[in-house]
């Protein structure tokens, strides 16, 4: 008899334990980015605590205390972590906690953590978890994961690949005008040439009335049958020998 009721205490107490986790919530993330230069930003996860409340630094004397925050990144290729997370000294106390008979970092408030990365690849958020247990002075909750995710956007001096796996940037980029390169006639060396050249400079000065000689049209032979100006048609045939 006695034993079951030792259970059963146990069993509402680990129930009670649970209702708790559920009901409180003292601790809400806030994840945004920003960015440093190029393709390196920094990540910003800022922790805002209610008030009698308080949650632990990544770094611990022990792990026999209290369970420290720890930030998880889902590998990937798409960019890398440049050193490791760090914590502003904002709101930052360590103490001698006479609970876990040991020296412990912690923050009240709001604690602000900071992770740099160079990212090659914008096709795809940065995602991972915070685990972290928050504590008031009566009780701890159970540690708890928050999941997070960074859709960073391409900065215009970025070198990373975008969707489609090429490079770009501001300076390579490139826009097609739709302009024609036409060849310069009048400097052919080709003596060969040299009377049609005289030609077709000579008809295209002729032109006015607004009307021009289609540069596009690669040589005056094409123009022969219609010709595009007053160049007649017995000049044209006779410099080119037909």
């Amino acid at each position: 008899m006695k034993n079951l009721i030792l259970f059963l205490l146990v069993i509402f107490a680990g129930f009670k334990m649970s209702l708790q986790a559920q009901i409180l919530d003292p601790v809400k993330w806030n994840f945004e980015v920003k960015h440093l230069a190029g393709d390196q930003h920094e990540l910003i996860m800022t922790a805002n605590i209610d008030e009698g409340w308080t949650i632990y630094s990544q770094y611990l004397e022990s792990d026999n205390g209290p369970v420290a925050t720890n930030f998880e990144f889902d590998k990937s290729t798409r960019y890398k972590r440049d050193g490791k997370v760090t914590e502003d000294k904002l709101n930052r106390k360590e103490i001698d906690d006479p609970i876990f008979d040991m020296k412990v970092v912690k923050y009240a408030h709001k604690a602000i953590f900071r992770q740099k990365i160079t990212v090659t690849d914008y096709s795809k958020p940065i995602t991972g978890y915070v685990n972290f247990m928050t504590c008031d002075k009566e009780k701890c909750l159970p540690p708890k994961d928050v999941d997070f995710s960074f859709n960073i956007q391409k900065p215009k001096d970025s070198k990373a690949l975008d969707g489609a796996g090429t490079q770009t940037s501001e300076n390579n980029a490139q826009t097609n005008t739709g302009s024609v390169e036409t060849e310069n006639l009048t400097e052919n060396p080709d003596t060969s040439n040299a009377q049609v050249t005289k030609v077709a400079a000579t008809c295209y000065a002729k032109i006015t009335d607004g009307n021009k000689l289609d540069q596009r049209i690669p040589s005056i032979i094409e123009t022969y049958e219609t010709p595009l100006g007053n160049c007649g048609k017995e000049e044209i045939t006779r410099d080119l020998g037909l």
